[in-house]
Formats: C-alpha cells, sequence, structure tokens
C-alpha cells in the first residue's frame, strides 16, 4: 500500500498544486492539511513531494530541462488537418440521378446503402450533404429561380 500510495496521478497532482496556493509556505500544519485533501498520500510523502517539484522547478530555471516546442507540434498538427481535406468537387448528372434512383430504392435516410449501392463515387458523408442541400432546394420557390441547378434534375 506504501508502495501504491508514493505514485501520483495526473488528478492528485492537480489537487496538490490547487492545496499548494490554498495554503501558503507558513500555513501552521501545512503538509498535513493537503494530506488531508489526498487520501492516500501521508504528509510526510506530500512534503516529499513538494521538495522534488521545487527541485525539478528549479533545474528547470537553470536551463538543465529543455522545454518542449509545443509550437512545432501545433503546427504539425494545423499543417496535417489542412493536408487531410480534399478540394470540393460538384456533383455530376450522373451522380445526382443515381443518388435519386438511390433515394427511390432506399428511402430518406439510408445514406450509406445509398452511397454503397448506388453512388459509389461518393462517401455516406457525402450523399447525406448532398441530400440535405436537394431536400432545401425542394422546399424553396424554384420558380422565381435565375439559373438551373442539379438539384433540378429528376427521374421523371
Amino acid at each position: 500500500m506504501e508502495e501504491r500510495a508514493s505514485i501520483w496521478g495526473r488528478s492528485e497532482d492537480k489537487i496538490f498544486e490547487t492545496a499548494l496556493v490554498k495554503y501558503a509556505q507558513g500555513t501552521p500544519n501545512r503538509w498535513a492539511k493537503i494530506a488531508d485533501l489526498l487520501p492516500l498520500k501521508t504528509a510526510l510523502q506530500v512534503e516529499t513531494h513538494y521538495h522534488i517539484l521545487m527541485s525539478d522547478v528549479g533545474d528547470i530555471e537553470a536551463g538543465l530541462i529543455p522545454l518542449p516546442d509545443y509550437t512545432e507540434s501545433a503546427d504539425k498538427k494545423k499543417n496535417k488537418i489542412k493536408e487531410a481535406r480534399k478540394p470540393a468537387t460538384q456533383w455530376t448528372a450522373g451522380e445526382h440521378k443515381r443518388f435519386l434512383e438511390g433515394l427511390n430504392k432506399y428511402g430518406k435516410g439510408d445514406w450509406k446503402s445509398i452511397a454503397r449501392q448506388c453512388v459509389k463515387t461518393r462517401s455516406a458523408t457525402q450523399v447525406a450533404s448532398h441530400a440535405q442541400k436537394y431536400f432545401i432546394h425542394l422546399d424553396k420557390d424554384v420558380k422565381n429561380k435565375k439559373r438551373s441547378s442539379i438539384y433540378d434534375v429528376s427521374l421523371e
């Protein structure tokens, strides 16, 4: 039990750090009060943990421990996100016609089946997005339109 209790978890570290602020240096029974907030820790373990923390902070401030370069890893993530997305392509009349056939066959909402069986060039997400735009278009007043749309194509 003593060995397990000497390992500090992230939640315990958070409680410890908050308690260090609450019970500042010079507070009577500081280590015991902090240990009361950490059921698996003794006052001695809390005090030892504090001294280890202060030693680590001193090493960092002395330049003995290099700080991680978080900006570089954040930039890499940002670039990965940009690379992962492909440019949007317009639906062809053939794809839209196959979408409508799939809609008649599988019904509204079964985008996965429509994508797999009918519009094999598009993912289920793309089919769902196309359907959303198609149904919005159907609700609009098409008489006052200035130009035609792929959504005007029907199976009839």
